[in-house]
């Protein structure tokens, strides 16, 4: 096999792999949407990282898995109607990844329906076991 054919494979290999990454990142997002509509504070949380930090853009973050989960459990009483995000970007380095996109959300709280939507950035650390965690979950609303 000549020195072109096995460059060739390789660079073949990392498009193959990066897209897989691509497709595995929005998986776990559409996982994380669904624990969202179905309000699962528990579930969300361990989403994330130990140190993984969540919150809206420009405020304080929370940090750490127990707090995102006490913040979460505020919400038990909200009924999440639909819930979507929609990827923009998704940029992978080594066992990172960067995720942008926006978000809509319908919301029912004490019988007044709300809704949300802005953008979200998303940042990613693929584990040894191959599932993605996130370091952070930041929004923007509109």
């Amino acid at each position: 096999m000549s020195n072109r054919s096995i460059l060739f494979l390789i660079i073949i290999m990392l498009i193959v792999s990066c897209k897989n990454e691509k497709e595995e990142i929005e998986i776990a997002m559409k996982e994380y949407d669904r624990l969202i509509l179905n309000v699962d504070a528990d579930s969300i949380a361990n989403t994330f990282l130990i140190n993984g930090e969540m919150g809206e853009v420009g405020k304080t973050k929370v940090i750490g898995r127990d707090s995102i989960r006490a913040l979460l459990k505020t919400f038990s009483h909200f009924k999440v109607v639909s819930n979507k995000s929609n990827t923009t970007s998704i940029e992978i380095k080594e066992d990172s990844a960067k995720q942008e996109g926006t978000f809509h959300q319908k919301v029912i709280v004490n019988k007044d329906t709300l809704r949300a939507e802005g953008d979200f950035f998303a940042t990613w650390v693929k584990q040894r076991n191959d599932k993605w965690l996130l370091k952070r979950m930041m929004t923007k609303s509109k």
